[in-house]
């Protein structure tokens, strides 16, 4: 298979000056439900014909307390759900079938395809996004708060806190988390 084939290729590439340092340790990034390739050389995500609403993340590390950050690139205006999911999102999701980060009790995200934010439902939020706008997401996991922006600006332009309190009550802890289409 494509995914196969991407990850075998991660051991044979050479490892100059100039290559990520990233390549040079074991990269958190893992399929959760769908198909789709990761590039070890980029950490770029992309789905497959057949993927389905696939989901990658950092399975395996979850954040218990502090305040954590990621940024994300858009290589696509499209659909996607970007944000955090807990120890209890764990590939049960039905990719299929559209659900993602951010469709069940158990992860929290962010689309600006859409304008929406996601937990278990959507609720119309935040700014709509374009192809190479960088996507900013923050956990405070001792405040239970999630916070969006876009292109380094936040509640200037709508978004900021997405969730707190009642609305952020994970299990255990969580790890970063990306829902998309092919497109």
């Amino acid at each position: 298979s494509d995914v196969a084939e991407s990850s075998g290729n991660m051991n044979s590439h050479e490892i100059t000056e100039n290559t990520p340092s990233w390549t040079r340790s074991i990269t958190p990034l893992r399929f959760i439900s769908g198909r789709s390739i990761i590039s070890p050389e980029t950490l770029s995500v992309s789905g497959l014909p057949t993927g389905g609403f696939s989901s990658v993340g950092t399975k395996g590390v979850l954040l218990i307390s502090g305040k954590w950050y990621y940024e994300a690139i858009l290589e696509t205006a499209g659909c996607l759900q970007i944000g955090w999911a807990d120890a209890s999102f764990s590939g049960h999701c039905n990719s299929d079938r559209g659900d993602g980060c951010g469709d069940g009790p158990s992860s929290w995200a962010y689309d600006g395809w859409r304008r929406y934010r996601w937990h278990a439902s959507a609720t119309e939020w935040g700014c709509r996004w374009k192809e190479g706008d960088v996507v900013g997401c923050m956990v405070d996991m001792d405040e239970n708060i999630i916070s969006f922006t876009l292109n380094g600006q936040a509640e200037e332009i709508g978004m900021g806190v997405a969730f707190t309190g009642k609305g952020f009550r994970p299990c255990s802890g969580v790890y970063a988390c990306v829902s998309f289409n092919r497109r």
